[in-house]
């Protein structure tokens, strides 16, 4: 079956209508937030449809590239960036289409701009980031995606000085707050 037959099935099985897919555009940077979306919308009918293509695609490469996406789609980092890249991306996104409108003045431009790094900062803020975590523990427990984990500690080599370790209780290490420092670069700007 196609993405839209799964589509439409998943649709009449769940009772719920689901937007359907948007193309991610290469050349235009403004409808990322969209695509986003949609793949957070329709995550399970894509999953069924990499499942299902698994059984059709006869090829092994192909069948290696497809178990990846799974793989990928499963992880808590998929949807971890998938969620936040929408969440921060939809008010750039926003942001160039009043820009880029031809009615637009510059001083509403630069409302809008200064709106928007109001919103950045707030998003940034604990009780902003605590609701966005609950709302991605919310998606992956329904989805049925791996919680969080710490990646496998890797082994040193023999040669090196030993390095002293510091146990901390997962609970701290589970709930990544402060965010990263990539991550605050990323909000900063």
């Amino acid at each position: 079956m196609e993405y839209l037959e799964l589509k439409q099935a998943h649709d009449q099985n769940s009772g719920f209508q689901s937007p359907g897919m948007r193309l991610l555009c290469p050349t235009r940077w403004t409808v990322q937030a969209n695509f986003l979306k949609s793949v957070i919308d329709n995550y399970e009918a894509l999953m069924d449809t990499w499942d299902e293509a698994l059984l059709v695609v006869h090829d092994s490469e192909m069948k290696a590239r497809i178990g990846g996406v799974i793989s990928q789609m499963q992880s808590f980092d998929f949807a971890f960036g998938t969620i936040l890249g929408e969440l921060i991306i939809r008010h750039s996104d926003n942001l160039s289409r009043i820009i880029q409108a031809k009615s637009t003045s510059v001083s509403e431009a630069q409302q809008s701009a200064k709106l928007v790094i109001t919103t950045m900062q707030q998003i940034r803020q604990d009780k902003q980031y605590d609701l966005f975590w609950e709302k991605l523990l919310k998606f992956t427990d329904v989805m049925d995606i791996s919680p969080p984990h710490l990646p496998r500690r890797k082994r040193r080599p023999a040669r090196e000085v030993p390095v002293v370790t510091i146990k901390v209780p997962v609970s701290i290490i589970m709930k990544p707050w402060p965010p990263p420092l990539w991550l605050k670069g990323a909000l900063n700007h």
